[in-house]
């Protein structure tokens, strides 16, 4: 059975942005023919911190996913990161991925 993968990105949340970073790597990976999971796409995400766990919840819950990949937008970085851990106050969650065997290659060497 193919491993069901939840992809999210946001919209965009000021006025001078023309796109969100989060949601271009998603337009780009959509048409890849990755046969080897079943991906759910959840695109343009409200920028609202009350309104997004609710939606993430929901989708959660009816899809049962695998494994999620949240994507988002740091507007002062130069290039594309890899997020290893979220705060939400003093919580902190780290990821099990091990994100050095996640990024081999990508840096063109």
């Amino acid at each position: 059975m193919k491993s069901k993968v939840l992809l999210t990105s946001f919209d965009i949340w000021k006025p001078e942005h023309t796109s969100n970073s989060s949601d271009d790597l998603l337009g780009l990976i959509s048409p890849q023919k990755l046969s080897y999971y079943s991906l759910i796409w959840l695109r343009k995400l409200p920028v609202d911190s009350e309104v997004v766990p609710e939606i993430m919840i929901s989708q959660i819950k009816k899809f049962q996913p695998d494994v999620i990949v949240c994507c988002g937008m740091a507007e002062k970085r130069e290039i594309l990161t890899i997020e290893s851990q979220a705060n939400s106050g003093e919580k902190v969650m780290k990821t099990s991925v091990d994100l050095s065997k996640l990024v081999v290659g990508l840096d063109g060497t």
